[in-house]
């Protein structure tokens, strides 16, 4: 066994790989039974005892071609308008490479004659010749039947890959395909033509020729059609090697389409077909420029499988007709639930990689087979996070409603965002494409708490990430730290058995939260501080005077499962955090259920103090933010507790530090407690981010660090 390189056939464009199946299903079928192939170095190999001279002998000298007809087509050959010579050239033949071709063609003549000759087939006529084409003509049509067309209870279906049933427009491939055998071969005799064996040589292995003919290429070798901008002049006319031509519908009858119906549903049957899913604006270059509009005059996509394992075509065969990509338990229905697939092994193993094609148009009803990218398979953890059923089932709903007629436009945008995320993630498998799709993910549900009632009539509902594995893949950082830390943080109203629970979410939007239930809420829209007119800095300060009124007016206590260190706290008060990062994590990590901020991303060790500038402030802000004397101190003095006043806070907030801070001082020695500090002079900006940051939750060795630093006591003896 040797292996052989087949340059000419790649997985773009489309031509090219449907030329590799062709190649390795003709070669295997009629020549050599043990071939096997696989895809290297972005071309397809043969492993083979036959050498190259011989291959290419066997093509030119016994090759049979696939009977590939289309009678119920106008321009099909059959009809009197339609160029005929390729059609009598073929059914008059007398070589035995053509015999298939040519009882197909003659019981295709006679069928027609038995309905009356028609001229031409209209729209009611064309399903009853589509089912006696299906029951009478021979059985070495049937693979070209089932990648043409599907009849189902709902009439006629059928498949992208093969435009409206064997054609592109005004572009017919069947009899495009005679042409071509006839340009290659002598019908009479089978011999190839003078010029057959150098246009074999450059579709197979893409050496150089000058017999290139001046014929439509379709929709299979866009970069071939001609046509304006197709060159270096004003216009070119379209360039195409019969042989690609040829080879491209015989790769296609691999893909064999069929009728399905959904178990225990009433619903119609509809069009299964390999590998194929409805199109998505999302993943390529040209999305940018994607309207609406442009996806219902798409024929969807097709992603196309590589693999590098040498395989034979029985085996791939069955791999194409049980193809199916999943998301969890469910089908793939678009390119976004695909790339999932592909990134998470929802697919069948043994595929390396999957070249995705959408069917655009181009002008008129013509479509071009445009490739988009390529997709590596592998069990990524990141993108199974967004396989996990909770989430793909509310993606799936919210997705299917950015196209609605009455979607804003501010939810039509964070939804493409997210899909343009999800596809570069399943592209590229890394902690930062992960961290884009959870940003994206915190702004689609800040555009719906924006559009409640749309929401709300839509039935979608508010997003909760229940999988505890998502911080374990974010990139840790500050902000990050932060984030978790906030939103892991609530209001506790009443007693802890019976008292309500005010999560960080519920001043983002108007939500109800409890346990792992989220749901839309017409509670008192006051308690939603979250501006996005304002920055990071006055919505936290907002949410804090929030906090601290209704902890005053119902009594409570703010909790926390999560908390950061005097490392990170520092970081945001010397203004080394990117606030717009932030405020964006913030919203993200709200999605998070309580038990997945249970694990928080790893903190980042102590290695210094707060600065100095904003320390002292700081200490004293975050004291009196307790609501109550840490038990570290209580054992030391006395058990009057450090009242909450709400005036420290909105002092500090509006930059006034310091008066804020002699209230602060004030409160401390009422406390029993005595500071250091005398009088601080606070400027107001510095005054206003420390105000912010005393919403950060500290751990309890961080608050003693605070309270040892500004009370100089030792809080361990």
């Amino acid at each position: 066994m040797s292996d052989l390189r087949l340059t000419g056939c790649q997985p773009q464009p489309l031509a090219h790989y449907l030329k590799a199946l062709a190649v390795l299903r003709i070669v295997s079928e009629q020549f050599d039974a043990e071939v096997a192939g696989y895809w290297q170095d972005d071309c397809l190999h043969l492993r083979t005892r036959k050498t190259r001279t011989e291959i290419e002998a066997f093509f030119l000298e016994h090759f049979a071609p696939s009977p590939i007809i289309s009678p119920w087509n106008g321009g099909s050959g059959f009809y009197e308008k339609d160029r005929k010579e390729a059609v009598e050239a073929l059914a008059d033949s007398k070589a035995a490479r053509f015999a298939p071709y040519r009882l197909a063609l003659r019981a295709a003549i006679r069928l027609l004659k038995d309905l009356g000759s028609p001229q031409q087939v209209d729209k009611k006529t064309k399903d009853e010749l589509l089912e006696r084409c299906r029951n009478r003509l021979p059985d070495e049509t049937l693979s070209w039947l089932d990648a043409a067309f599907v009849l189902t209870e709902d009439g006629s279906k059928y498949p992208p890959l093969l435009g409206s049933g064997g054609n592109d427009g005004r572009f017919e491939f069947s009899n495009n395909h005679m042409h071509r055998l006839v340009e290659l071969f002598d019908p009479q005799t089978g011999s190839a033509r003078t010029a057959t064996a150098a246009l074999l040589s450059q579709a197979l292995f893409d050496e150089p020729s000058h017999s290139l003919a001046k014929i439509p290429a379709g929709q299979f070798l866009p970069g071939n059609a001609g046509g304006p901008n197709s060159s270096a002049g004003f216009d070119s006319s379209a360039l195409l090697n019969p042989w690609d031509f040829v080879l491209s519908l015989e790769g296609a009858l691999t893909f064999a389409s069929a009728g399905v119906k959904r178990l225990g549903s009433a619903a119609s049957a509809g069009l299964s077909y390999p590998f194929a899913v409805r199109s998505s604006p999302s993943g390529f270059g040209s999305a940018a420029d994607w309207r609406e509009s442009d996806s219902a005059r798409s024929r969807g996509e097709l992603w196309l499988p590589l693999w590098t394992r040498p395989t034979g075509y029985a085996e791939l065969a069955k791999v194409f007709s049980e193809g199916r990509a999943r998301v969890g338990a469910r089908p793939a229905n678009d390119a976004i639930d695909f790339a999932v697939a592909v990134a998470s092994l929802g697919v069948d193993r043994g595929l390396s990689e999957f070249q995705r094609y959408g069917f655009e148009e181009r002008n008129g009803l013509s479509y071009f087979a445009t490739p988009l990218t390529r997709i590596t398979t592998g069990a990524s953890a990141r993108a199974q996070l967004l396989a996990a059923p909770a989430l793909d089932s509310w993606l799936s709903g919210f997705r299917r409603r950015l196209s609605g007629k009455n979607t804003p436009a501010s939810i039509r945008r964070a939804g493409r965002r997210l899909e343009r995320s999800v596809i570069a993630l399943c592209q590229r498998d890394s902690s930062q494409q992960l961290l884009d799709c959870f940003r994206t993910l915190g702004q689609c549900q800040t555009a719906l708490g924006r559009a409640q009632s749309w929401a709300e009539d839509a039935r979608i509902e508010p997003l909760q990430l229940t999988d505890e594995r998502w911080l374990e893949h974010l990139p840790s950082s500050s902000e990050l730290r932060i984030a978790v830390a906030l939103a892991s943080s609530y209001l506790r109203l009443g007693s802890r058995d019976t008292g309500r629970r005010m999560p960080l979410r519920t001043h983002l939007h108007q939500v109800e939260v409890r346990g792992r239930s989220v749901r839309w809420t017409a509670d008192d829209p006051r308690n939603v501080v979250w501006s996005e007119a304002s920055g990071l800095v006055a919505n936290l300060n907002r949410l804090a005077a929030r906090r601290n009124l209704l902890e005053k007016r119902h009594g409570g206590l703010l909790e926390t499962t999560s908390s950061c260190s005097l490392e990170d706290v520092s970081a945001f008060l010397d203004d080394r955090t990117d606030d717009h990062l932030l405020e964006q994590l913030i919203h993200s990590c709200a999605l998070l259920s309580s038990a997945a901020l249970r694990k928080p991303p790893n903190s980042k060790a102590q290695t210094s103090g707060l600065p100095v500038e904003a320390g002292g402030f700081f200490s004293l802000l975050v004291l009196c933010a307790q609501g109550r004397t840490p038990a570290f101190l209580a054992t030391r003095v006395s058990e009057q507790e450090i009242a909450l006043e709400p005036a420290i806070h909105r002092l500090a907030s509006a930059g006034n530090g310091s008066a804020a801070a002699d209230r602060a001082l004030r409160r401390l020695r009422g406390s029993s407690l005595a500071p250091l500090l005398r009088r601080l002079h606070v400027e107001p900006g510095l005054a206003e981010r420390t105000a912010a940051a005393t919403l950060i939750p500290l751990s309890p060795a961080s608050l003693r660090l605070i309270a040892e630093d500004l009370l100089r006591i030792d809080t361990d003896n």
